[in-house]
């Protein structure tokens, strides 16, 4: 019983290798697109708003006046153009 039932399964799986047509519809492609996602990006500079006014004091326009985002008190973000690298630390020169 048990290898009539594999030969079966096994004739059923080589079965499903041949493409069958019986009833295949044609696909088209639809004429419009209802329901779309569209996302803009787009860069401001630092030190600007988002409407191009100037910040005083800030980089970005949810930083309040004189908070430092850039890096971490005591360790600055280094300039890549002027930083070396000791002993896995980034130092500004």
């Amino acid at each position: 019983m048990r290898k009539a039932l594999s030969c079966f399964l096994t004739f059923l799986m080589t079965l499903s290798l041949l493409e069958v047509r019986i009833h295949s519809t044609p696909v088209s492609a639809a004429d419009a697109n209802l329901n779309a996602t569209f996302i803009a990006n787009r860069f401001v500079p630092v030190g600007y708003g988002r409407d191009g006014e100037f910040l005083d004091g800030r980089d970005f326009p949810w930083q309040r006046a004189g908070e430092q985002v850039w890096g971490r008190m005591g360790y600055g973000m280094p300039d890549s153009l002027t930083a070396i690298r000791i002993m896995s630390v980034f130092l500004q020169i």
